[in-house]
């Protein structure tokens, strides 16, 4: 029987080990399953484009950026939840910082990893 192929995608963080770990150990193969993960460094963004461009079949991405590509008129579906806990945000400065709020900040500003990420989404939130 002929394995069905996928390419899959997901960031770099521990709850994708269990992917890679089944990947290298043959679990999906043993379901003729053939897996080829790629980490994407971007984050969301960077899989949501993975997507579009057809370059992964699945993207193990947040739900937040990818109902917004949804949203945005791409044509793929969420088919699964993988990760069930709330994603828990930080805004940092450092210790020596008069900062002490973000009521503190006339004009804030804030560094992405990638339009269309997790970070990119929670910046509008503040700003």
């Amino acid at each position: 029987m002929k394995s069905l192929a996928f390419n899959i995608g997901g960031v770099p963080e521990h709850f994708n080990l269990l992917f890679r770990k089944a990947i290298d150990e043959g679990v999906f193969c043993a379901k003729n399953l053939d897996l080829n993960w790629k980490y994407y460094n971007g984050g969301t963004g960077d899989l949501v484009e993975a997507l579009v461009e057809k370059q992964i079949d699945i993207g193990v991405l947040l739900t937040e950026g990818d109902a917004k590509a949804i949203a945005d008129q791409n044509s793929f579906k969420i088919v699964q939840v993988y990760v069930n806990s709330p994603l828990h945000w930080g805004v940092y400065c450092g210790a020596g910082s008069i900062l002490q709020s973000l009521n503190d900040v006339k004009q804030p500003s804030f560094y992405i990893s990638r339009f269309g990420s997790g970070s990119h989404l929670m910046s509008y939130r503040f700003c």
